[in-house]
């Protein structure tokens, strides 16, 4: 899913919140570390951020790497076709970039869990605890739903 996607349906579940951009895409790069972690069991070093680095001017990147940039307040993710060391920011050189969807590690029909962690930080950090607690339930049976497809199609490695 869209990571726009989740703070608008987020945002509409929860009208009037005051959370900026930033704090939410953080939320959502939590979630999405730890389904990686706790579910596929992956270690910290092979974890795929969903909101990579920012691109730097005169770095060195490696074929398949990503990088972040922003844009009109709007953050974009690209990809290094080759190894390239660009003076030039990607979105201006598609020679040696392209732009990928900015977009959660889990897809549908699994995706919802992402709004529903979202929802659930909402209601904490507003002290809406009777609601955080309502929050977490429905977000853990989602996650749990997920593990247990993950297992299924997938299993543990060892």
């Amino acid at each position: 899913m869209l990571v726009k996607e989740i703070i608008k349906i987020a945002s509409d579940m929860r009208p009037g919140n005051n959370f900026d951009s930033e704090t939410v895409e953080r939320w959502i790069d939590e979630v999405d570390a730890v389904l990686q972690l706790e579910v596929e069991l992956k270690k910290p070093s092979e974890v795929i951020r969903m909101r990579p680095p920012l691109w730097e001017r005169g770095k060195k990147y490696f074929k398949g790497e990503r990088v972040g940039v922003k844009l009109s307040g709007e953050w974009r993710v690209f990809v290094a076709g080759d190894d390239v060391e660009s003076e030039i920011s990607p979105h201006e050189d598609a020679e040696n970039w392209t732009e990928v969807p900015y977009e959660t590690y889990v897809g549908f029909p699994h995706d919802r869990l992402y709004y529903l962690y979202v929802i659930a930080m909402m209601d904490y950090a507003t002290l809406e605890y009777d609601k955080y607690v309502n929050d977490v339930a429905v977000y853990n049976a989602a996650r749990d739903e997920f593990a247990k497809w993950w297992q299924r199609t997938y299993g543990y490695k060892e």
